[in-house]
């Protein structure tokens, strides 16, 4: 998938950002309050953060909530198909 063509119907969009962490660029849904209990989301294979869309906006009052697409899913983009 492609962010610049996604980018607008994406759910959590404004929570959205990526971070490179060799040889990954990953997609990260993170609603940044530090002060909160860090409450990590993963998905199963073929989904991505869409997975979560409604349940991060139950938890985040409660929890710093981070989800992640993982490597071929969504936004998070394998750099080689047999190594995801």
């Amino acid at each position: 998938m492609d962010w610049t063509k996604q980018r607008k119907e994406w759910p959590l969009k404004e929570l959205s950002r990526f971070s490179f962490v060799q040889p990954y660029n990953w997609h990260i849904v993170d609603t940044q309050v530090s002060e909160k209990p860090v409450l990590l989301l993963i998905h199963g294979t073929g989904a991505s953060t869409h997975s979560w869309r409604h349940l991060v906006g139950l938890l985040k009052d409660s929890f710093r909530v981070i989800a992640i697409d993982l490597p071929g899913h969504g936004l998070t983009q394998s750099k080689d198909h047999n190594r995801s």
